[in-house]
C-alpha cells in the first residue's frame, strides 16, 4: 500500500476519484487525500463553472 499510495502523490493530481467506499477511506487514511466520486466530477464538469481552479479539500468528496 504505502508505496502505491506514494508513487500517486508524486504525480500531483488536484483530483482523485473512487467509487469505491473502502478504496476512499484508504486514501484518507494512508495518502491525506480526500477523493471524489466519478459521479461527482462528472456532475460538477457539466456546470457552467465547471473546475475553473483547483478544489478546496473539503469540496472533494
Amino acid at each position: 500500500g504505502k508505496k502505491a499510495f506514494d508513487e500517486m502523490k508524486e504525480q500531483q493530481a488536484e483530483i482523485w476519484a473512487t467509487d469505491c467506499p473502502l478504496a476512499a477511506l484508504q486514501f484518507q487514511q494512508h495518502a491525506g487525500v480526500k477523493p471524489m466520486h466519478p459521479m461527482s466530477i462528472l456532475a460538477r464538469a457539466y456546470r457552467p463553472d465547471g473546475f475553473p481552479k483547483p478544489l478546496a479539500p473539503k469540496e472533494q468528496s
